[in-house]
């Protein structure tokens, strides 16, 4: 991370984007929880606080930002919200080096000495994290937590109809007496985690959750689409590509699925990091895939410019 990315604590950053403006709310009352439990001599306690935070970080910030940092797009905006999301992942790791120091010290310090250039020569130098609480966003907090309430019965859902999640669906109607119409930010988090076009409120339905599961033709075909980009961004990581590398993509396909590769290049090349997209197989490649979608086999390939 570069010198420009470190804020110096959490109390320097007033970001915009709502995942940022929740992790950071999150680590205020982590701080403020293990803190107490500690001065409890309450040690499982305050591990257990800071155990859950991780996997809040790992599996709903980090999960839900992936984007803003695999694929940061080349306007001001794009730069800067990658800049800001850096800056924000960056300080979550910092604070959690020096939390995590009385529990696992080596650990600790690699992370915190992975991270702090001219600073101190131990996270075991650094003092104590210090929160506030007076300014932590306690209804955010909550509206986000319905949001992965509702993301969870609906994934199930999803699960127990055999519909991957990758399948775009028209709409989800939701019974929640925690967000309204207004709350829109945390209404596209929950519209893009569970892969759907439109909530809907329904306060008459007897289950939280219900989706219309009509699949009409442009919504199979953008489901393909999401597949094909699944199928390829495996490539990548297979060629050990970084995110940065741009790539020749090759794809051998059905003429029906020629069809549809060639009607949505531009955003799969957009989505992959292709700069060239040539439908029939070569012979110079990093890494390749026979695989079957919808019953039709197709070949990819990927090579690094």
């Amino acid at each position: 991370t570069s010198e420009r990315l470190r804020p110096e604590s959490i109390f320097d950053l007033h970001p915009k984007n709502i995942l940022d403006r929740w992790v950071l709310a999150k680590l205020n009352t982590v701080i403020l929880e293990a803190t107490e439990r500690l001065d409890k001599y309450d040690i499982g306690g305050a591990a257990k606080t800071i155990e859950i935070f991780v996997d809040d970080l790992s599996r709903w910030y980090i999960r839900r930002s992936r984007s803003r940092f695999q694929r940061p797009d080349e306007s001001t905006a794009g730069k800067n919200d990658f800049e800001e999301a850096s800056k924000i992942f960056y300080c979550c790791l910092m604070e959690l080096s020096k939390l995590i120091a009385p529990f696992t010290p080596f650990f600790a310090d690699a992370l915190y000495l992975s991270l702090a250039k001219n600073r101190k020569l131990s996270v075991h130098l650094e003092d104590w994290p210090k929160a506030d609480g007076k300014n932590v966003d306690y209804t955010l907090l909550e509206k986000m937590e319905e949001v992965r309430r509702l993301s969870s019965l609906a994934l199930a859902v999803r699960a127990e109809k055999g519909i991957k999640v990758r399948q775009p669906l028209a709409a989800l109607e939701i019974k929640s007496k925690k967000l309204d119409a207004g709350d829109k930010e945390f209404l596209e988090i929950l519209k893009d985690e569970v892969n759907v076009k439109e909530i809907k409120w329904n306060m008459e339905l007897d289950n939280e959750v219900v989706f219309d599961t009509e699949i009409t033709p442009e919504l199979h075909e953008e489901g393909v689409m999401r597949g094909v980009v699944r199928l390829v961004q495996g490539l990548r990581h297979d060629a050990n590509y970084i995110p940065k590398d741009r790539i020749s993509l090759f794809i051998e396909a059905p003429e029906n699925l020629r069809v549809v590769l060639e009607r949505n290049s531009e955003l799969l090349k957009k989505e992959v990091g292709a700069k060239i997209l040539e439908l029939k197989k070569s012979d110079k490649f990093d890494a390749e895939l026979n695989v079957k979608i919808d019953e039709d086999l197709i070949w990819i390939g990927v090579r690094k410019l």
